[in-house]
């Protein structure tokens, strides 16, 4: 595929973000970095901050500042969060990119753009818009991906991987999400059909061919027929009359070895007819089973989806459920304090109307009542104070008990 595909497929993945300040119609309009951090920004927007987004022109100067900026985001991105080596990324020459509006270059860093959207903790959502393209742009994502995923995975940043061998390694990577598994395996089955598709296409062509050829041999073989028919009769008439000669025999001859190499290719032709009959059936039959596989595995998705929506939910559900039950431990704690603070409540009641007796006893000893009385107002202090606790707990309780 041409880099023309690839840049016009990355065009189409950018229109499906809706939250871009200004409207991407060509590879050139992603050079001033604005709209790449634009969707780098929806990807993580704590990570990446805001950035210039004003109409800088021709500014090649402001151009260059931003590309940095956003590379340099990049690449530590893909070393902090996403835990790869950025240093086998080959790095793509920004000021042929701001200058010059370097279609190749600036290809590369989109296509770091777009591996470090199918690669984040959201990817499902970005692959979903990959879906939402045509097959053909899919195809051509899903190689730049595996270029990046090759660099990244590989010492030699130069390695870039086939195109016609591009299978999506995310689908054989144990650790990501499941519905970008499948989706990569649905992208995976579309390539096979295309490809099957073709090769039935061309069989069938071939087939035609073979077929026009065949038969032309049977005309061609039906007038030697009619041909040594005629010489036979005329050789008859020859013997009859006595004058048979020897250059017609030949001719005879001639033409019955020249049937004979007709009827073998009519054989041969009709044998390689054969052949390409069953594979264009075959190919036909595994057609129709990817069909049936792509229909399956978008079934399966949606299916997958579904249930991952449910396990939100419930997760969701089982945090409430946890805040509810803290709450009523916490309910049943203030009970158990309020019931402690009453216990000591009645015990300071006892000792206070204790403390009474003793001073009405002890009134009479004038030198023990000043004792009694500091006594006596200390226990009374401690008593308004236990009063105090008692009713803050109550209170407590009570607005705990409205709350449930």
């Amino acid at each position: 595929m041409s880099q023309d595909d690839i840049a016009e497929s990355f065009v189409g993945w950018v229109g499906t973000f809706s939250s871009l300040s200004k409207p991407v119609a060509q590879l050139a309009d992603l050079t001033d970095g604005i709209a790449l951090f634009e969707i780098c920004a929806e990807i993580d927007r704590q990570w990446f901050k805001s950035i210039r987004s004003a109409d800088i022109g021709d500014n090649w100067v402001l151009k260059l500042n931003n590309l940095k900026k956003l590379y340099k985001l990049v690449t530590r991105y893909y070393e902090e969060v996403l835990g790869y080596p950025a240093a086998n990324l080959g790095e793509p020459n920004l000021s042929a990119i701001a200058k010059n509006e370097d279609g190749h270059e600036l290809l590369k860093l989109c296509h770091l753009v777009l591996t470090l959207a199918v690669q984040c903790e959201r990817n499902q959502v970005y692959i979903g818009k990959i879906m939402s393209l045509g097959e053909d742009d899919q195809r051509c994502l899903m190689v730049a991906i595996e270029s990046v995923l090759a660099q990244l995975g590989s010492a030699d940043p130069d390695t870039e991987p086939d195109s016609h061998d591009a299978d999506m390694d995310l689908s054989q990577d144990d650790d990501v999400d499941p519905v970008a598994r499948l989706q990569a395996e649905l992208i995976k089955s579309y390539a096979e059909k295309d490809e099957l598709e073709k090769s039935a296409h061309d069989l069938n062509v071939e087939h035609k061919h073979v077929q026009s050829k065949y038969e032309e041999l049977l005309v061609l073989n039906e007038e030697l027929k009619v041909r040594m028919e005629d010489l036979e009769k005329s050789m008859a008439r020859a013997d009859k009359s006595g004058k048979a000669d020897f250059l017609l025999r030949s001719e005879i001859d001639r033409l019955k070895h020249d049937l004979e190499k007709a009827d073998t290719r009519n054989q041969d032709t009709e044998r390689a007819n054969s052949e390409h009959a069953a594979s264009i059936a075959g190919l036909t039959r595994q057609v129709s089973e990817y069909s049936s596989a792509k229909e399956e595995a978008a079934r399966l998705r949606d299916q997958l989806q579904e249930y991952k929506h449910a396990a939100e939910r419930l997760a969701k559900s089982e945090h409430v459920i946890e805040k509810y039950k803290k709450k009523l431990e916490e309910s049943t704690d203030l009970r158990r304090q309020v019931r402690l603070l009453e216990e000591q409540l009645a015990q300071s009641q006892d000792h206070s109307r204790q403390i009474e007796d003793e001073y009405r006893r002890m009134s009479q000893l004038r030198p023990a009542v000043d004792n009694y009385r500091d006594e006596y107002a200390h226990l009374e202090s401690r008593h308004n104070l236990t009063i105090s606790e008692l009713r803050q707990a109550m209170e407590r309780l009570r607005v705990l008990e409205i709350e449930h």
